[in-house]
């Protein structure tokens, strides 16, 4: 039994070097491992020993078998590197090489437009002070509604059709002010940050309306900080936005996290008056929420509409048109500068 052992490992590795192919290796697993093979067959002769001799004899064909099996797999891994390496030494392509946006006849690639947008707001949030985060598509209820003073049966949900999955507490953001509230997690104030990002709302599709949009929702907290503060804010956004003067005015409006809640239009040169933002002083509820004592600080939180801008300022009819993969569309915004700063 003991030669037929030493046979079998010899045979093994003639085989297992002449085999050159994954082909090949899979017949001599067959051969020597399979159901049939040959130490299979070793194995099924042990019970014809006596005891003893069945320990040793098994003990050394449980070790050939392993010895086997892990030389195998070593051998199936130098051929797929080998077929890999040869691949790579006939294509033209060298993949080690960085990728270049304007290599190979791609000089009229560009940016989406709405990463464009986002590129340009999270720069200029980011000249006025403010932190940019990014937090979770997947949310839970507590940082998606209970933490923004929106309880369960508040009628506040009911102004937000929902992506609910099947265990009844997690859903697809409907908004990021829920960045804001995991924002402040490792965060004492003053604060002042923002949370770019995809949201999701089960909504009828149709010109300006869409299931998935992108909102830019931001904080600022602080001892002292009044409407006033709020107010200067707006205006110096939209200025740096628009490159130009221009009048804002308030009107009363209803966000369960901010008490007083405004919209915020702003016009240009006494043209017509177009909504912007939405805003508010942070509620008291919400700051303690958030870790923060409501009465040492205050602050305002805000809320735009990227997609909207970007419709308002190309003209652009239909929102669908930014999620439809139609090249046609998106060649039309390929021009930009460094830094993804719209030409």
């Amino acid at each position: 039994m003991l030669e037929n052992i030493d046979s079998i490992q010899q045979e093994f590795e003639q085989s297992l070097s002449s085999a050159r192919d994954k082909k090949a290796l899979s017949e001599v697993k067959q051969n020597f491992l399979g159901k049939k093979g040959q130490v299979s067959a070793l194995m099924g002769q042990l019970k014809s020993l006596d005891p003893d001799e069945r320990k040793v004899i098994g003990e050394k064909l449980h070790i050939l078998r392993s010895t086997l099996d892990e030389k195998l797999q070593q051998r199936f891994s130098d051929i797929e590197r080998d077929e890999v390496n040869e691949k790579l030494s006939s294509s033209w392509q060298d993949p080690s090489r960085r990728g270049s946006l304007f290599s190979r006849g791609l000089e009229d690639a560009g940016l989406h437009p709405i990463t464009q947008i986002l590129h340009e707001l999270e720069d200029i949030f980011s000249r006025m002070g403010f932190e940019v985060l990014d937090g979770p598509h997947i949310e839970d209820d507590f940082h998606n509604f209970t933490a923004l003073n929106i309880p369960e049966a508040h009628p506040a949900r009911d102004l937000q059709d929902t992506f609910w999955f099947e265990d009844g507490k997690h859903l697809l953001r409907t908004h990021t002010s829920c960045i804001q509230i995991r924002g402040m997690k490792n965060r004492k104030p003053p604060v002042k940050y923002i949370g770019p990002g995809q949201v999701f709302r089960c909504e009828r599709t149709d010109q300006w309306h869409d299931f998935s949009f992108f909102q830019l929702e931001g904080l600022f907290i602080d001892k002292d900080v009044s409407v006033a503060h709020l107010l200067y804010f707006a205006k110096t956004l939209f200025e740096e936005i628009f490159k130009s003067k221009v009048e804002i005015r308030t009107r009363p409006s209803y966000f369960p996290f901010v008490e007083p809640g405004l919209e915020i239009d702003m016009r240009r040169d006494g043209g017509k008056w177009v909504e912007m933002l939405g805003s508010g002083m942070i509620h008291p509820r919400v700051l303690e929420h958030l870790g923060v004592d409501s009465e040492v600080y205050s602050g305002f939180a805000f809320g735009l509409g990227v997609d909207r801008l970007l419709l308002m300022r190309h003209a652009i009819e239909d929102i669908r048109h930014l999620r439809s993969g139609d090249l046609r569309f998106v060649k039309q915004f390929s021009g930009f500068r460094a830094g993804g700063i719209p030409c």
